[in-house]
């Protein structure tokens, strides 16, 4: 597929097409113009992969800067030319092949999931019980605000309203992707810590008992793409959770998947309702897909008190394992219980592959992390909530996303009826003297009473 610039239309080419053909016929020349009707299905049937590129598209940064380097190469030389020729094929080349890698697994784990009796894929299996392999596909989607109302009220558009993030983890096999909802007071931030405490938590609750696990990924080293992700896969295999742990990272600018697919039919819902509480998002969630695909896990649910706990797996796994050097030139990792302690890595799936030992220390079976507990919502933003956003709100739901704080009003750090006393400005001094006071002026600059 070819992209013009979003600018470029149809009928921008027509236009340009009928003004030089003009040109053509004022120097004599017989040339015939057709209609814009006959232009539009002569492209539609000669070069049917050339569309407009739409603003949102998102684009490869590494694509688009080849193509700028082939478009400037026009007065370089033939070796310049290829060499950027070159670069970009080999780019696409490996998009192209890990594009198709992440299908062949796909298919297969959609395979081993037909094969799963009918009590199997209801309730799952104990861990590492089911000799199968299955791909898990996981990313963060952009976070939501709450309350939300399609017909947005002009003042709300200037307020924060209370977010709520989400990360989705898709079972390739059956199609169904787990979307966390994780609201601001419950939130740690969208570190290690946090991905891998909800894929915990998944595959302890959502797993299919596979003893093969396989993981996809996008390509961002804070979140996903890091030695603890790593660490933690090595972990696994060596407490007995699973025979082999892979996971796989996609090439930047080429990572769409699953998951994506999902998020998108989230926010298609999520921008046509009203939504005042977490409740309502997490059913628009469930009502995003009319099979049921998308199924929502709070990060704590007010009606069971339940929460799902984030551990401190940073901490934890630096004590027991070593860190690999260059990690983020790798695209495939995988630990193995018959190597304990051995990560192989391969740059792409194609290449050649190259072992690393980051077994630091024994790791105990039963030992896990510390448990993380979520901050809160500080009482300057629930203030905020609750004078700002809480107006926005269905009624029944105002004291739930906007409570009214503990405290008066008027009791954050000083009383309303106390001044706050203002820091002192500093006394401006003369370069001359280094002191302060002056108050003789001279055409509008002060003097010194030293100067001579």
């Amino acid at each position: 597929v070819m992209k013009l610039p979003s600018d470029v239309s149809k009928a921008t080419i027509y236009h340009d097409y009928v003004r030089a053909s003009k040109v053509l016929r004022s120097q004599e020349k017989d040339v015939r113009i057709i209609s814009y009707r006959q232009f539009h299905r002569l492209w539609q049937e000669l070069v049917p992969f050339v569309a407009t590129m739409k603003p949102s598209s998102d684009l490869c940064y590494i694509c688009q800067e080849n193509v700028a380097a082939i478009m400037r190469a026009a007065n370089q030389s033939e070796d310049e030319k290829s060499d950027k020729l070159k670069a970009a094929e080999e780019h696409l080349k490996a998009a192209k092949e890990e594009r198709k890698a992440y299908k062949v697994k796909t298919e297969s784990s959609r395979k081993n999931w037909d094969g799963l009796s009918e009590d199997q894929r209801k309730h799952g299996m104990s861990q590492c019980s089911v000799p199968i392999s299955m791909l898990y596909s996981f990313d963060h989607a952009q976070g939501v605000y709450y309350p939300s109302n399609p017909f947005q009220p002009g003042p709300m558009y200037f307020k924060i309203a209370r977010k709520c993030e989400i990360f989705g983890i898709c079972c390739e096999g059956s199609r169904i992707q787990v979307n966390y909802l994780i609201d601001e007071a419950e939130s740690i931030g969208k570190g290690a810590n946090s991905i891998i405490s909800y894929l915990y938590h998944f595959l302890e609750v959502y797993g299919v008992g596979e003893q093969h696990l396989q993981l996809q990924a996008d390509n961002c080293v804070g979140q996903n793409k890091n030695n603890y992700m790593i660490q933690y896969l090595a972990w696994r295999c060596l407490t007995g959770k699973h025979m082999s742990c892979s996971i796989h990272f996609m090439i930047v600018g080429h990572t769409r998947f699953s998951p994506d697919q999902y998020f998108g039919l989230i926010k298609r819902k999520y921008r046509k309702t009203r939504i005042s509480s977490i409740t309502q998002l997490s059913q628009v969630v469930l009502e995003s897909t009319q099979s049921g695909m998308n199924r929502v896990q709070l990060a704590f649910d007010h009606k069971t008190q339940q929460r799902v706990n984030c551990y401190d797996w940073k901490s934890f796994l630096s004590v027991h394992f070593k860190i690999i050097p260059l990690i983020s030139k790798y695209h495939h990792f995988k630990s193995s219980h018959e190597k304990p302690g051995i990560v192989e890595l391969k740059e792409f799936s194609e290449s050649s592959t190259e072992e690393a030992n980051i077994l630091k220390a024994i790791v105990p079976g039963h030992q896990m992390p510390e448990v993380i507990h979520p901050l809160g919502i500080s009482p300057d933003r629930q203030k905020y909530l609750c004078e700002e956003i809480r107006k926005f709100c269905e009624p029944e739901f105002a004291d739930v996303t906007c409570p009214r704080p503990d405290s008066p009003l008027g009791d954050a750090g000083h009383s309303s009826n106390e001044p706050v006393q203002q820091p002192a400005k500093r006394a401006r001094l003369r370069s001359h003297c280094r002191g302060s006071g002056h108050t003789k002026t001279v055409k509008g600059r002060v003097t010194c009473p030293q100067l001579k």
